[in-house]
């Protein structure tokens, strides 16, 4: 039983025992129990070829947790790894000052590799978070499998990112600030220092990513809200936190903007963090998600105790997490001839999880081909929405007084998706 579940008045007994045991929270330290695979690729539903993801999903946020990174040098970064998010269907504002968002145009999405990441780093100053284009840049530093990564090609990325305008106008904190060799410029020892945390993850971390698709409303709340991060980070400073303002705070509440899970509150102080479970822990997150969006525990039932924002999206956006494309995917650390970071494969959840069942949840997601495989995944998602529409058909008097509506408008969103995945392959119909 994870802690959050615990009785309120249990929890207050507790919390003397975890200041002592974990003080300003200790991490906890297990051998990830699944391995990164290399990146999902569409398949085949019977005789017939898929189209491209983005083709069926345009417009999707990718939630990526990667694990603790460590030079070879002998320093490392956070302990308990870091999180960022790939958004298809943003773009950068080139013409603002400092990092920005705005929608991209239908002719701006080309491609698989399309978009822009967000990433939170308390190395800056002036910003909360930056973005990358390019899904391969901003994952793998574009590298090839084969391709060794030593000094020369780090360098090389440092500039690709500089001369494309990615940390320009950025300041690192004062720390950071007073290491700068005097002959490099400020945008070229920031992106120096993000390199394999904001951009080139993999290159010295396991990533492990879900892929969510959303509407164009829902990611336009998205960019709204990490434009007021980044508007209020510029007027007062980066307020980042280790424990209430960090990597994980900045994608729960992004996400939440657009109505998917729910958000964190900031700087909520130690014991609202362990009673009203407001940490916001890199793993967790993705357990978070998976749990969320599992389409094993999606009923006729969904909506009969749902909250407002989860009925708002179903109505106004025919949009459920627990949907078809929900696709887990990871990119194995960089391991050929890599003379930069340690091959280590750490993770480090929820001091609070003592059973560990944050793993547990995403490594099943990882070990699940109805998770991983597209094919797969629209296979089992037409037979699920198939089974729900046939219990739900006529059944609106049993959900009371003012569920009606809500109950046609989730047989609506079934057939809805029921139809795309036949069109995708006529034979999969029944």
């Amino acid at each position: 039983m994870k802690f959050d579940s615990w009785p309120t008045n249990l929890r207050i007994l507790c919390l003397p025992l975890f200041a002592l045991a974990f003080g300003p929270w200790q991490a906890v330290q297990a051998q990830a129990p699944f391995s990164a695979a290399s990146d999902v690729r569409a398949g085949v539903l019977s005789r017939h070829q898929l189209p491209s993801y983005s083709q069926i999903y345009p417009r999707y946020a990718e939630v990526c947790y990667a694990t603790q990174l460590v030079y070879k040098h002998g320093s490392a970064g956070g302990s308990f790894g870091h999180n960022a998010m790939f958004l298809r269907g943003a773009c950068r504002d080139t013409h603002a000052s400092l990092p920005m968002l705005r929608s991209c145009s239908p002719s701006e999405m080309q491609g698989e590799d399309s978009g822009v990441s967000v990433s939170m780093d308390n190395n800056f100053a002036n910003v909360s978070w930056v973005s990358v284009e390019g899904k391969s840049f901003f994952l793998i530093g574009r590298l090839q499998p084969n391709e060794a990564l030593d000094a020369d090609l780090a360098v090389g990325l440092v500039q690709e990112a500089v001369d494309r305008g990615y940390f320009e106008g950025i300041r690192m904190n004062a720390e950071l600030a007073a290491q700068k060799p005097a002959w490099r410029t400020d945008s070229y020892w920031t992106a120096f220092q993000s390199l394999g945390t904001d951009y080139g993850i993999s290159l010295g971390r396991d990533a492990y990513c879900v892929k969510i698709p959303v509407t164009e409303p829902m990611m336009t709340k998205i960019i709204l809200h990490l434009n007021a991060v980044n508007r209020k980070a510029r007027a007062e400073g980066n307020n980042w936190s280790e424990f209430g303002n960090n990597c994980a705070d900045l994608i729960y509440n992004a996400l939440a903007a657009a109505g998917i899970g729910q958000g964190k509150i900031e700087h909520a102080g130690f014991v609202k963090d362990i009673l009203q479970n407001q940490r916001a822990i890199p793993e967790t997150l993705l357990a978070d998600l998976a749990r969320l969006t599992d389409l094993t525990t999606l009923s006729k039932d969904e909506f009969a105790t749902a909250d407002s924002r989860t009925v708002d999206l179903l109505k106004n956006e025919n949009w459920l997490a627990r949907q078809p494309g929900v696709i887990f995917e990871g990119v194995a650390l960089h391991s050929f001839q890599n003379t930069l970071f340690k091959n280590v494969h750490i993770f480090r959840g929820d001091p609070l999880d003592a059973f560990g069942e944050d793993t547990k949840i995403v490594s099943q997601a990882f070990s699940d081909p109805t998770r991983t495989d597209l094919a797969t995944n629209l296979k089992f998602s037409h037979e699920q929405f198939t089974q729900i529409l046939a219990q739900i058909v006529g059944q609106e008097y049993k959900l009371g007084a003012g569920m009606a509506d809500v109950n046609g408008a989730y047989a609506r969103y079934l057939k809805t998706e029921i139809k795309r995945i036949e069109s995708l392959d006529p034979g999969i119909h029944h």
